[in-house]
């Protein structure tokens, strides 16, 4: 009798631990709405680099890396400093994979905590730009590190620092890693993900880059089976270098970017916790987690590859400019301008291949839509404009 007692307790102790363990290891909406608001809290101060803000969301990150039982991921270091005269450091933590040959393989997953800091007197919080993405990375790192089956490959969790100056931090990084380059095999990138594209599309989420790498794009689309959000794969060069990712493409290692691109509160004031859609925020870090399980997974090694294009991009971008026609007001010349650019565009998803002068009409056409979003209403003085610029 005594014994089948001690059987039962074993088996119920041993029950609540797994589920307990199962727990720990499912990204949580609460704790992603915790980073987002705590990182874009006035306590932060808009986490300019090198300021006093961008220190405090520094060692919050830190804080979060190391309670999820990662290790440093630069020596004994969780930080990696900027060359002079450079300000700030990006934050890395490194989660070893269980194969003893493909855990020397690593894929990379970031997010920029940098953002405007205070200007004018005016807090820019950068709720989306990019306390949402560092959210997706600490979820997903904490998940990981709880749950590290079937990871063969070592993951490298980054917060890149001064992406707002040029995209610097992820260039400092690239060009002088912690870590042989040769070893880093793919590459994550998230930012402005919590929002809606021009405040006009819900639900849609860009995967940019992954013409360049078969693996990239098998694992993309394997992880968005079951994703309710529509998966839209965009080329790296209709929005060029944006954002961190290019720097890694620039070294010719495989990307995907996850964005769901410019919202009306990008780069202002407004661009508050309350504005994220958190369900959403949700599902993207659910599909950030299935991708990195994929690609770090005993599958085979991402190679990259010279670039090509999606078919369906054309197609894509001319929905969302229907879109735009149906649901803003426009003078009738505006409106005559974008039903030509539609009609142009049906023509090219028609095509097999497209020349590069379809292509750079392709190019033009993505940018003239954000910045007629973007200065659709323009901002008082006091906000800022976009001023992400090419790396010098």
């Amino acid at each position: 009798m005594k014994h089948k007692f001690i059987l039962k307790l074993v088996s119920f102790l041993f029950l609540a631990t797994a589920l307990e363990a199962q727990e720990i290891s499912k990204i949580e909406i609460q704790r992603l709405r915790e980073h987002v608001e705590q990182l874009a809290s006035p306590g932060f101060a808009g986490r300019n680099n090198g300021a006093p803000g961008g220190l405090r969301a520094r060692q919050y990150i830190i804080d979060h890396l190391r309670t999820a039982g990662l290790k440093p991921g630069n020596g004994t270091r969780w930080t990696q400093n900027l060359p002079a005269p450079l300000r700030g450091a990006n934050i890395l933590a490194l989660l070893p994979g269980n194969d003893p040959e493909l855990s020397r393989e690593v894929i990379v997953v970031g997010a920029h905590y940098d953002h405007l800091g205070i200007r004018g007197g005016r807090l820019y919080p950068g709720a989306n730009d990019n306390a949402a993405g560092v959210a997706v990375v600490l979820e997903t790192a904490r998940v990981l590190a709880a749950s590290k089956k079937g990871l063969a490959r070592s993951i490298l969790f980054a917060s890149w620092d001064a992406e707002e100056d040029g995209l610097l931090g992820s260039a400092a990084f690239v060009e002088m890693p912690t870590l042989p380059r040769e070893r880093i095999v793919a590459a994550v990138d998230m930012d402005l993900i919590g929002r809606d594209f021009l405040d006009l599309f819900p639900d849609k989420l860009f995967a940019i880059g992954t013409e360049h790498s078969d693996r990239v794009v098998e694992a993309v689309g394997r992880a968005s089976q079951n994703c309710p959000l529509e998966v839209i794969p965009i080329g790296a060069d209709l929005i060029g270098p944006r954002c961190d990712f290019w720097n890694f493409r620039r070294r010719k290692i495989p990307v995907v970017f996850f964005t769901s691109g410019e919202h009306h509160d990008y780069h202002r004031t407004t661009d508050l916790p309350d504005r994220i859609r958190y369900p959403k925020l949700l599902e993207v870090a659910r599909l950030v987690e299935s991708t990195l399980r994929d690609l770090a997974g005993p599958g085979k090694t991402p190679r990259y590859r010279p670039g090509t294009y999606h078919p369906r991009e054309a197609d894509e971008l001319a929905k969302i400019l229907r879109g735009i026609l149906a649901q803003t007001p426009m003078e009738w010349f505006e409106r005559w301008t974008l039903t030509g650019a539609v009609a142009r565009l049906e023509r090219f998803s028609r095509q097999d291949r497209l020349s590069e002068a379809d292509r750079m009409t392709m190019r033009v056409l993505v940018g003239l839509t954000l910045l007629r979003q973007r200065y659709r209403d323009p901002p008082p003085q006091d906000q800022g404009k976009s001023h992400k610029t090419r790396r010098r």
